[in-house]
């Protein structure tokens, strides 16, 4: 049985009221945040209409509702370790079509090239740091060239973020991941044109400075980041 397993069931729940508490804003605002950046880096690369996305490390599937609404067209993947997690991604979609969620072991998930992007939402801070060069060259082979990864991960400088995964059951039993050893890996997996964008810097209460976060994308103190690379 996967660890994450047991967290499955309360998860969403769970770290909902968590991200209330912390920050004022609930799981969903989180999810959407990391999704409107999918789209504004797919929109500055051209890429309009993707036949295959996946999302590696899906969870309990709330990330692929979101990522439909923005490529209605497209097929969806979701893989996780979970088998209980899968269970519940796939009940969360049932009524959309071109989702599907299956569970995924330490395999390469297809024989060739298939998907144009592959988005990952803080999944590699629970990867063994032995294997996380692996897994991204499992990636890196299944998107097809010219094809695009973006990868949301926990920025260990932040101090709230610090809190956060200390006090976090699930988190507890990774290891958090700079963006500068993640960019290494990447390029190690043979990825290009990498970089890195810094995000989520004010709680609710400071809510109308949200505006300028687009403007503190190079600024490494936000409590996440993600780094986007190309095959």
């Amino acid at each position: 049985m996967a660890k994450h397993d047991k967290y499955a069931a309360t998860y969403t729940t769970e770290h909902n009221r968590r991200a209330k508490y912390l920050t004022g804003f609930d799981l969903d605002y989180f999810n959407r945040y990391k999704i409107k950046d999918l789209e504004h880096e797919c929109v500055q690369h051209s890429i309009y209409k993707p036949k295959k996305i996946m999302d590696f490390g899906c969870g309990v599937g709330n990330s692929l509702p979101l990522i439909n609404e923005l490529f209605p067209m497209a097929s969806i993947f979701g893989f996780d370790v979970s088998s209980k997690s899968i269970k519940l991604a796939k009940e969360k979609t049932k009524t959309i079509k071109n989702i599907y969620a299956s569970h995924i072991e330490k395999t390469i998930f297809s024989s060739q090239p298939t998907y144009d992007i592959i988005f990952s939402s803080c999944v590699f801070h629970h990867i063994d740091s032995s294997e996380r060069t692996h897994w991204l060259k499992q990636l890196y082979s299944n998107l097809k060239p010219g094809g695009i990864l973006l990868i949301y991960e926990h920025n260990p400088i932040n101090p709230l973020t610090q809190f956060i995964f200390r006090t976090d059951e699930a988190d507890k039993e990774g290891s958090m991941i700079s963006s500068r050893r993640l960019k290494m890996i990447l390029m190690e997996a043979g990825f290009i044109n990498i970089f890195t964008r810094y995000r989520v810097y004010f709680p609710s209460f400071l809510s109308p400075l949200i505006r300028f976060e687009d403007y503190l994308k190079v600024l490494p103190l936000g409590a996440q980041y993600y780094c986007f690379a190309v095959k």
